[in-house]
């Protein structure tokens, strides 16, 4: 638990990829307390396809948001010079911060329990529907509120080839890790999620009752369809992503839009880590 928490772990794996190859077995995941799920997916546009974790990743909540914001402005033209349109995509982003803090465990959490169930039903976007008409005649809806620290670090590891071979990211103020397969599989460690690492002077560990590690990870891929390859890896910020996202998306302009996207998607081009965002190491 305390190599997790130190990084040693983290620092192995990178070892391994530059010394061996970044060849991963079994056991380098017999640590790990993971389920396999298939990916979420949404089409953007014909060419491109966005997989990503489901919860309690937040791109359930990112997708959520596409999905009502084009389906509201479905037949509408010119989004980019509706005032109304990008005053939604603020009110949506508030909205969905406020459910950040809201994403735990099902099991413990049973205040969020609806909201759980909606992420994992697909049912989200309906409940921005009807918020986002609810605020439509109310001032100051767009005002940001204070928020928690939700601030993160990334670590993605690349190879010569392409293929994801892991990444790593602080779950918020606590250290979390997942591994993901060039076949679009996503590996999450959660053998962690019940501890809280800031119990105190000399408490390295402690149990956090009833609560689960919150997230504001967002990582994605891009895939095109036709070849079935990884074009891009999102690991950005939750704001920066949604408000960029949600503006090309929905104006039909995505397939032009990684230059709109920098810094929090990086192309595969070589063995490489991306640390932060706006930070960029390459072997």
């Amino acid at each position: 638990m305390q190599q997790f928490y130190r990084g040693e772990i983290a620092n192995k794996i990178v070892e391994e990829m530059r010394i061996q190859e970044g060849l991963i077995t079994k056991a380098d995941l017999v640590n790990y307390d993971a389920r396999l799920e298939s990916p979420l997916e949404l089409q953007v546009c014909n060419d491109f396809i966005i997989k990503g974790p489901r919860a309690p990743s937040i791109l359930p909540l990112l997708l959520a948001a596409v999905k009502t914001l084009c389906e509201k402005y479905q037949n509408m033209n010119n989004l980019d010079q509706n005032e109304a349109y990008f005053d939604d995509i603020l009110k949506t982003q508030n909205i969905l911060e406020d459910y950040l803090l809201d994403i735990g465990d099902p099991h413990f959490d049973f205040e969020t329990n609806e909201l759980q169930e909606s992420l994992m039903q697909g049912n989200l976007s309906q409940i921005l529907l009807e918020r986002l008409n609810s605020l439509e005649n109310q001032k100051d809806s767009t005002q940001k509120t204070d928020r928690l620290n939700l601030a993160s670090e990334f670590l993605n590891v690349v190879d010569l080839e392409g293929n994801i071979v892991s990444y790593s990211a602080s779950l918020t103020n606590k250290r979390g890790s997942l591994k993901r397969s060039k076949q679009y599989g996503f590996f999450w460690n959660n053998a962690m999620s019940a501890f809280n690492s800031n119990g105190g002077k000399d408490i390295i560990n402690t149990i956090q009752g009833k609560k689960r590690s919150r997230t504001s990870l967002m990582p994605m891929m891009l895939i095109n369809r036709r070849t079935n390859e990884i074009t891009s890896i999102n690991s950005g910020s939750f704001d920066l992503s949604l408000a960029e996202l949600l503006q090309t998306y929905t104006s039909g302009i995505y397939i032009r839009c990684y230059s709109a996207l920098k810094p929090s998607i990086f192309f595969i081009e070589s063995v490489s880590i991306s640390i932060s965002p706006s930070f960029f190491v390459q072997f």
